[in-house]
């Protein structure tokens, strides 16, 4: 069994380290019986675990990861970004960056003004 404390503290502690970790470990009563020892710690007298603070918000972004939603998110974000690197390609904006809010809003217009264009003239 592995446990964050094995004694009762005078003073409530937190036990994340530096690292945003949680070590849990084990009893060395429990790992001397087991009979995984040799495959699980074979060089230490008990199994020792960190944990990250944040790994429970990293299980839901693996179980969202899984999704079939997920998988045709991005696809279509794939398809989009392929659009605007043909895009930069064919109009010569090499230098162009397409990053953060302002960039979002650079990228709408410009994209607004492809399909304008693209549509008027039956392109598209």
């Amino acid at each position: 069994m592995l446990r964050r404390q094995w004694r009762a503290f005078k003073h409530l502690r937190t036990h994340v380290t530096k690292a945003d970790t949680i070590i849990y470990r084990s009893s060395q009563a429990d790992c001397a019986t087991c009979t995984m020892k040799a495959r699980c710690c074979p060089n230490t007298p008990i199994r020792k675990i960190a944990r990250s603070v944040h790994e429970s918000a990293r299980d839901v972004a693996r179980d969202i990861a899984k999704s079939d939603a997920y998988k045709q998110s991005r696809k279509d974000r794939k398809k989009v970004e392929m659009l605007f690197a043909h895009l930069k390609r064919i109009l010569k904006l090499d230098r162009l960056r397409l990053r953060g809010p302002k960039g979002a809003h650079d990228r709408n217009k410009l994209w607004g003004q492809v399909l304008t264009g693209c549509c008027s003239n039956k392109v598209f």
